[in-house]
């Protein structure tokens, strides 16, 4: 016995105001995007967002295909049978000369590091209830609004405000964000790797990009860890006794602050910093407003952030 996947509960009243006009515009053909859109919804209900463009819009371009990238509801990709499963129900719909592609999504993550000041003699609460408030008022804001999608932004200012209306008791807060993008390497084989932000990273004399520990076969009896120095890619250690940074490979790779990309040259990477051997790599942002385009989906990560309330 197999069990079915896939499956969603009921469609609530919102979702049917969405899914059905674009259901029926789309005449059970795939030709435009919104048509592609409604079908897979329809093929598989499961899904949080779906992003479509052709092609041309490569680089190189690739005339004559068009690139899905959809996010499930439950989880950050679909399995590799899901993919199978949709491309095949789409063959009944789409025009002979266009070849669907099912991509993954690129998740950017937005992390933030907020210390909120609070007036102990406005609330009975104490630093863990208002800490609470704030938290539960910021996942209801990005639950409600545009942001955790294809095409998202993260808006600062509203964050921030969202933080201080959350409890009259509320002064301010000092929030800073933080980007993140998680990757699985190629273990035990050299590889090059590039993590694409698309947003701009802070350029400033001390390290922006820094990453979680991971081994590589160079070094097998060390945790070693990644950040960047003045453009350049470094690979470094920590000393057991000291905790001072030892320099491994001072030109590992190199950094573009303004496209905000990492690009790692010839790691061979024998175990990541997690049980899947996920690596995280972590970048400060120049502007506080993160936006995400095309297959990058934005997803602001509420449990790995930092909310610590202080009273005053």
């Amino acid at each position: 016995v197999i069990p079915s996947s896939g499956g969603e509960e009921r469609e609530t009243v919102k979702k049917i105001k969405y899914n059905a006009p674009n259901i029926y515009a789309a005449q059970i053909r795939a030709v435009t995007s919104n048509d592609y859109d409604a079908l897979i919804r329809r093929i598989y209900p499961s899904v949080s967002d779906i992003i479509i463009f052709g092609g041309e819009d490569q680089n190189p371009p690739q005339y004559g295909k068009v690139f899905i990238a959809i996010k499930p509801e439950d989880a950050s990709y679909l399995t590799s049978i899901t993919k199978q499963q949709i491309r095949q129900e789409l063959k009944n719909f789409s025009i002979a000369s266009v070849i669907p592609e099912i991509v993954d999504p690129s998740i950017l993550f937005v992390e933030l590091n907020s210390k909120i000041y609070f007036d102990r003699s406005k609330t009975s609460d104490g630093s863990v209830q208002i800490q609470g408030k704030a938290i539960t008022a910021l996942t209801e804001y990005i639950e409600n609004s545009n942001t955790e999608r294809f095409n998202g932004k993260f808006r600062y200012s509203k964050a921030i405000s969202v933080i201080d209306k959350s409890d009259p008791s509320i002064n301010s807060n000092l929030t800073s964000v933080t980007m993140r993008k998680d990757f699985i390497p190629q273990l035990n084989s050299t590889f090059y790797y590039e993590i694409c932000y698309q947003n701009t990273f802070l350029d400033d004399d001390d390290p922006v990009v820094f990453s979680t520990g991971f081994t590589v076969t160079e070094y097998p009896n060390f945790t070693v860890y990644l950040e960047d120095r003045l453009g350049r890619m470094v690979l470094y250690r920590l000393d057991s006794a000291t905790g001072d940074k030892i320099v491994l490979d001072d030109f590992i790779g190199t950094v573009d602050y303004e496209k905000g990309e990492v690009k790692l040259n010839d790691l061979t990477i024998i175990k990541g910093s997690f049980g899947d051997n996920r690596i995280q790599l972590r970048a400060i942002p120049k502007e506080n407003d993160i936006t995400a385009i095309r297959e990058v989906y934005l997803d602001v990560d509420i449990a790995n952030s930092s909310f610590i309330a202080y009273a005053e």
